[in-house]
């Protein structure tokens, strides 16, 4: 069953580190109950002793973090912590430097796109990149995660849209269809082991607006018939100033969660459980401290949602710490 998640996010370097069961114990402490570390992160590292085709001949998991991904597993259990394998989909650097034929086209210079920024996107059309992902995720479910969570399952958001050239290798779609599609996919192979299936999608997209769903391809709605949970990322943070009528939305915690949850749930559905990531971080807040926290926590209770997740890049939950003990007094 799906438990109402308590969670924080690692990285596959420290969620295969030898002290990583001292973090489990403090994590017991402080009432949670439930760890996401990367199987695949963004910039494509693969963190598993993998036996997947394209990892081993292109040594995908060069600098993975968890050799033994069992004993991760049975030391979680023995803690009663629900384990989440993340997966970063499209965006892949390690699988676009590998693999030129994956990459997004150029329409005027018959190269590779330019997305603007640093992000190299694999192409999310093609049937490569979309096997590639889902045998990833098949593996880690096989291993014994209690569940997968696919992370960038979206088109690139920077970048010249109408240069942008894909191979449409399952014949052209919305984009709104391709991410759709892939996760269909992904759930039919999944679906023969004991896992469930989560996302994690824009915070703005819970807004229903056409120019955000259409840009990321993600439709809460359409999605929702193929997974069981759905994570919008509601850090505050990544508002745009003034957004909702808020000068600095970082310094509104409990509305931005509250309202997203909020949507998340009408748009998501009696079928499909909705659980925000809530912002573990200081970025663009002019007070973060446990009371910060607290007050997500409570947006994301009063509007329905089903736990939550804490993310930090680097992995600094003191804050969260504080204020899971404070709630547990």
């Amino acid at each position: 069953r799906i438990i109402k998640t308590r969670g924080l996010y690692f990285t596959g370097d420290n969620a295969g580190s030898p002290s990583f069961p001292e973090r489990l114990d403090r994590m017991q402490r402080a009432g949670l109950n439930t760890v996401v570390f990367d199987i695949k992160d963004i910039p494509g590292v693969v963190h598993t002793r993998s036996n997947i085709d394209l990892v081993r001949q292109y040594s995908l998991n060069r600098r993975g973090g968890i050799d033994n991904l069992s004993l991760l597993l049975r030391q979680c259990r023995e803690r009663g912590i629900y384990v989440i394998a993340r997966i970063g989909v499209f965006s892949d650097n390690l699988l676009y430097d590998s693999l030129p034929s994956v990459r997004i086209k150029s329409r005027s210079t018959g190269g590779d796109w330019d997305s603007g920024s640093r992000e190299k996107w694999c192409d999310p059309t093609s049937r490569v990149v979309q096997d590639y992902n889902i045998a990833l995720a098949v593996e880690a479910a096989k291993a014994g995660v209690d569940e997968i969570q696919f992370d960038y399952i979206r088109f690139p958001t920077t970048g010249d849209m109408n240069d942008a050239d894909y191979a449409w290798d399952f014949g052209k779609m919305e984009r709104t269809e391709v991410i759709a599609h892939f996760l269909k996919r992904a759930a039919s192979e999944l679906e023969k082991y004991d896992v469930f299936i989560s996302i994690d999608v824009f915070g703005v997209v819970a807004w229903g607006k056409r120019v955000d769903i259409i840009k990321t391809g993600q439709d809460i709605k359409l999605l929702s018939e193929h997974c069981q949970i759905i994570s919008p990322m509601l850090y505050p943070s990544h508002f745009n100033d003034n957004f909702d009528g808020f000068t600095r939305p970082g310094d509104q915690p409990y509305h931005f969660i509250y309202s997203g949850s909020r949507r998340s749930v009408s748009l998501a559905g009696e079928d499909t459980i909705v659980r925000p990531w809530l912002q573990a971080f200081p970025w663009r807040v002019s007070s973060y401290d446990a009371d910060y926290i607290i007050e997500q926590i409570r947006g994301a209770d009063d509007a329905g949602a089903y736990g939550y997740l804490f993310w930090n890049a680097s992995n600094s939950y003191n804050q969260v710490f504080e204020a899971m003990m404070r709630l547990r007094q």
